[in-house]
């Protein structure tokens, strides 16, 4: 049986680098806005390839206009007066991993996006 076992983030969405470990059971729980859709999301477009606008943040809310690029910029709310403010600029790169574990074998595999983000890149 292969099972998830990690996912590592690097400037994905608010998280700037994070190592979550999963076990066979794994619960994410926490506040609105603490970042659970976010991992789901994470898993979803390594799991299944989508990166398509209209499969993230679902979870979370159905009329989510999240993007790929939203979650690599670290987009955040509307002020009202400036427009969205984002958590990164310039140069930087992002990275979305996956660890499985095949449970028979004992043998690992990754699967993940690395992505050069800025504006001159």
């Amino acid at each position: 049986m292969i099972k998830l076992s990690k996912l590592f983030l690097v400037f994905w969405q608010s998280y700037e680098c994070q190592l979550i470990h999963f076990q066979d059971i794994t619960l994410l729980t926490g506040m609105t806005g603490s970042g659970k859709s976010t991992v789901m999301d994470a898993l979803n477009m390594i799991l299944l390839g989508e990166k398509n606008r209209n499969i993230f943040n679902k979870a979370a809310n159905e009329n989510s206009d999240r993007t790929i690029e939203s979650y690599l910029f670290g987009k955040l709310g509307d002020d009202g007066a400036e427009g969205y403010h984002y958590l990164r600029q310039g140069n930087f790169t992002s990275i979305v991993a996956v660890e499985f574990v095949e449970s028979d074998s004992n043998k690992y595999f990754t699967a993940g996006l690395l992505a050069d983000c800025g504006e001159n890149l």
